[in-house]
């Protein structure tokens, strides 16, 4: 099995936190439709034929998209890639774009699955995130999907924001919980370098909040998936029973998948590819019959750091036996040096043959993860 990712480069408006590779000149739209129809075409060997179980439509904003508009990259992948596994096809969107009558229409599509970009119900907060809908906007197309015949809808939520305390998250906490839908993907703000919001924190205009506030927000947002029946499975994902992102665990799981359109990556399990980060250059070179990627071979390190860096960040965690089974004694002997210090303060839980993030030890995941990379 395997899965395509498809970027959509293009946003009506630049959120201020976002560093993912985006472009406001829709100018170029038609233009990158047509190299990416290419690119489908010309990478389709690229799976070698395995059958496809996901294809996800991320950016960007993809519900800046005519319905025809993903019609045509549909109809385009059947025609050179075998979806007879087809199970989940999402559509990252903004509320503002999702009247009912698009909603009906996309899912004529394929689209069986969304993913809706609120991160937040407050408007003030809105505003200054540089998002483009409200709060009620943001309710309303919950209801809208829901009338559209969607039973797998995954609403995304920002906590950590600038003098946000947990009264305010509890309000938030308490809108959601009244809402359709059942998949949560709740992401902690981090000022990424080169975006609006890291400048302002650089200038003094915003305050990232204490660790302590943001290990209490957390807290209380497990509590609250807790009460819905949500479960943790993945740091910042959360689901009902049986609504898990297939897509998204397949990276974490290292199933090959082929990334389309510029800055994509893809993987075919032993090395990675990416496009590159630019839409005229995209454009120019599938004319040519040339997609621009670079490439790299996956060392035995490299292999070992990937399965570190995703299973860690998973609920069930890094497991011992497939590491010595994988990759053999010696990295074996030095993660199990490398995480002791993490065990013994209590921020990662070794639970038979499995080593698990502790509450405490989610806010400095990434640590934890680079001090147990093997170094060659």
């Amino acid at each position: 099995m395997a899965g395509i990712y498809i970027h959509i480069p293009f946003c009506n408006r630049i959120c201020y936190y976002c560093d993912f590779y985006k472009t406001a000149n829709f100018k170029l739209k038609d233009n990158f439709l047509a190299a990416l129809l290419k690119e489908i075409k010309l990478r389709a060997p690229f799976l070698k034929g395995q059958p496809i179980e996901t294809i996800y439509f991320g950016g960007g904003t993809p519900s800046v998209l005519k319905w025809y508009e993903i019609k045509q990259i549909m109809n385009e992948i059947k025609q050179h890639f075998d979806l007879s596994k087809l199970q989940e096809v999402t559509l990252e969107a903004n509320p503002d774009d999702l009247s009912e009558y698009y909603l009906a229409e996309v899912r004529k599509q394929g689209i069986n699955r969304l993913s809706i970009g609120i991160q937040s119900f407050d408007d003030a907060m809105l505003k200054k995130l540089n998002r483009r809908h409200t709060a009620k906007q943001a309710i309303d197309c919950l209801s809208y999907a829901k009338n559209a015949g969607f039973d797998n809808v995954s609403i995304d939520l920002i906590y950590g924001l600038p003098d946000q305390n947990l009264e305010q998250w509890n309000k938030q906490l308490e809108i959601m919980k009244t809402l359709p839908f059942q998949h949560l993907s709740a992401y902690h703000l981090t000022y990424e370098p080169k975006t609006v919001m890291h400048m302002q924190l650089s200038k003094g205009y915003v305050k990232a909040i204490d660790e302590e506030v943001s290990l209490e927000l957390f807290k209380q947002l497990l509590i609250t998936t807790k009460e819905l029946g949500i479960e943790q499975y993945e740091i910042s994902n959360f689901s009902l029973p049986g609504f898990q992102s297939k897509h998204n665990s397949s990276y974490w799981n290292l199933v090959p998948y082929l990334g389309l359109g510029p800055s994509a990556h893809s993987f075919d399990g032993s090395s990675r590819y990416w496009n590159i980060s630019n839409v005229d250059t995209y454009i120019n070179k599938l004319a040519e019959g040339k997609p621009q990627m670079q490439s790299e071979l996956l060392s035995k390190a490299d292999m070992f750091n990937e399965y570190v860096m995703t299973s860690f960040r998973t609920t069930s965690g890094i497991n011992l036996s497939y590491v010595a089974e994988r990759f053999g004694e010696t990295y074996l002997k030095d993660l199990l040096a490398a995480v002791d210090p993490f065990v013994q303060n209590k921020k990662v839980d070794r639970v038979g043959e499995c080593l698990r993030a502790t509450v405490e030890g989610y806010f400095i995941s990434d640590k934890i993860i680079s001090d147990l990379f093997y170094i060659e």
